[in-house]
């Protein structure tokens, strides 16, 4: 019995870290996230939602500031898309 709560806990943080368990933003979250992000990264972002994680796109600079904000968190990845042919940084 012991372990089948131990099972079922690790499966709820596993779903956590997945994004599986995070709500849709509100507009009105996603407008202020995008103004805080835009703050940090002195220029303006494009910002989506996607699966469960906000990806911002903009230039290299931009990407790394907002990395260098969110250093401490596991979650955050800046990276090059070639498909939109920018940087992008995601946070889930």
């Amino acid at each position: 019995m012991g372990s089948k709560k131990r099972s079922s806990r690790s499966s709820r943080k596993a779903s956590r870290r997945h994004g599986s368990s995070i709500p849709e933003l509100s507009t009105s979250s996603l407008n202020r996230v995008q103004r805080d992000w835009e703050r940090v990264a002195k220029e303006p972002m494009e910002l989506e939602w996607i699966k469960g994680a906000l990806y911002g796109f903009g230039s290299e600079l931009a990407v790394l500031r907002l990395f260098h904000h969110y250093r401490r968190s596991p979650n955050a990845r800046a990276q090059y898309s070639g498909n939109r042919r920018s940087w992008v940084f995601s946070l889930e």
